[in-house]
């Protein structure tokens, strides 16, 4: 993974926290759910400061460039790339405690009018998109028109998590946070990998981990508390390093698509943390 430091970094820090044990996972290191996490936490500090209601998100693209671990400090600063009217995109740039860039978030969304997102624009205030922050790996433009439940059933795709949206996951809108929906997501990948023939149990007898570099976001619906979902999983290529999936979220009982999401990942070795070769039995997988 590169670099960036703090010479190119700017914007309003929004978010200054730490990594604790707990937001670890098997890998050593945070896990995608507390990215977003903290992701929320900075645009609802920068909402709050701006005193308008919180917008509505359309599309997130997560990039994550250098991993963040156990007792990692960590700062988020937020900045205005683009406004149209009531719609806004800012951009998330999360930094560790050597101010070394570690993930980033471009956020579009819709504000409630033309005036609350230039209030939140004017509070962030302006900046140039950052090299690192844009989309490399995967389609900037992702899945803009929602998908259809009918790709349950293309044999390359597979269910990958199932469960319900708890009262605990909302927020005070009743929906279900970004960290929900992100936990739910790295639980799919677990069963991606396995789905490779590269699983869980096999990384760690390896010596390897997994680690996104990439993930796009584009929301179509909503889900509420007591409702049931379901997630599958499709791979798209797989280069010599690096593999590219997507995932799909549906209302279990309506059909009804709620997110499209597409991601690129990599093996990495735990003790160089670096990233190495999939096996070929992994690229030539028959689900690719």
């Amino acid at each position: 993974m590169t670099r960036a430091h703090a010479g190119s970094l700017s914007g309003r820090v929004v978010h200054r926290g730490y990594v604790n044990p707990w937001e670890c996972d098997e890998m050593g290191h945070m896990n995608l759910q507390f990215h977003a996490a903290k992701f929320s936490d900075a645009l609802a500090h920068l909402v709050a400061l701006a005193d308008v209601p919180l917008p509505r998100i359309d599309h997130l693209h997560f990039r994550f460039s250098h991993e963040l671990r156990t007792s990692d400090l960590v700062s988020i600063r937020a900045a205005a790339l683009t406004q149209d009217r009531a719609r806004l995109t800012l951009q998330f740039l999360m930094a560790n405690g050597s101010d070394v860039l570690a993930s980033s978030q471009i956020a579009e969304l819709s504000c409630a009018d033309e005036r609350d997102a230039a209030r939140l624009a004017a509070l962030a205030g302006e900046s140039a998109p950052h090299v690192q922050a844009q989309p490399r790996a995967i389609d900037a433009a992702i899945f803009t028109h929602a998908p259809s439940l009918d790709l349950v059933q293309d044999a390359p795709r597979f269910e990958s998590n199932r469960g319900i949206i708890h009262a605990s996951d909302c927020t005070a809108a009743g929906e279900p946070g970004v960290r929900t929906i992100m936990a739910r997501i790295s639980e799919a990948q677990a069963h991606m990998w396995q789905a490779a023939d590269i699983g869980r149990h096999w990384q760690v007898q390896e010596n390897l981990a997994t680690a996104s570099a990439e993930l796009g976001m584009r929301f179509h619906g909503v889900l509420r508390a007591g409702e049931p979902f379901f997630i599958t999983t499709s791979f798209h290529a797989a280069g010599s390093k690096m593999m590219r999936f997507s995932h799909h979220l549906f209302h279990a009982l309506s059909g009804a698509p709620i997110l499209a999401a597409e991601g690129a990942a990599v093996l990495i070795d735990r003790t160089t943390r670096r990233a190495v070769p999939l096996p070929e039995r992994a690229r030539k997988n028959p689900s690719l």
